[in-house]
């Protein structure tokens, strides 16, 4: 497109006439439409992105994209479990999940927040929280008067508790152990 200048000087470019088609015009360039996605805030806006139509599922969905994606967001934290809820029959304090969020954070992730401040620890008494990583919390504690290590998925209840084995007796010399989750390898 080369600009015309006509008899009053002023530059004329070759603008399209409605406001309908200049989305157009920037909605059908792939390489701007993936830079617009890109820049969303949130995984969760980026799949109702990604739901309004195929083409835009496609490039939401393309591995490159999404490593770029989630080189630019980085998991964020959600919040914390503060141990400040007394329990008077059982003397013992439950932890509680504090949200460390902005308003805005807050109302984008209000369904994961919700999940996170009705999810329970008081199966396990005596509890300690050893290690929370990826969504998951590795707790320790009394469960059926035996001391059990468990892993609790909060933002994915239906995963159920895993109840993982007492460590091997050669394996700990004293009763102050710890245990950590390791992160899986991803591909």
């Amino acid at each position: 497109m080369i600009p015309e200048i006509g008899r009053d000087r002023r530059l004329k470019m070759d603008f399209p006439s409605s406001p309908a088609a200049v989305v157009a015009k920037v909605l059908d360039d792939d390489d701007l439409l993936r830079e617009i996605l890109l820049r969303v805030g949130f995984p969760t806006t980026l799949v109702r992105a990604a739901l309004v139509c195929t083409r835009w599922y496609h490039h939401a969905a393309d591995r490159a994209f999404l490593r770029r994606f989630r080189q630019r967001h980085p998991p964020r934290l959600l919040g914390l479990y503060v141990g400040d809820v007394f329990i008077p029959h059982t003397l013992e304090f439950l932890p509680r999940f504090v949200p460390l969020l902005t308003k805005t954070q807050e109302l984008e992730l209000a369904t994961v927040l919700c999940r996170m401040a009705t999810f329970s620890l008081d199966t396990i008494h005596g509890m300690s929280i050893k290690e929370c990583r990826n969504g998951s919390i590795f707790i320790s504690g009394f469960r059926n008067h035996k001391y059990a290590y468990e892993v609790h998925s909060p933002l994915f209840p239906e995963r159920g508790v895993a109840v993982l084995p007492p460590p091997p007796p050669h394996a700990v010399t004293d009763d102050a152990h710890n245990l950590l989750l390791l992160p899986s390898q991803r591909r």
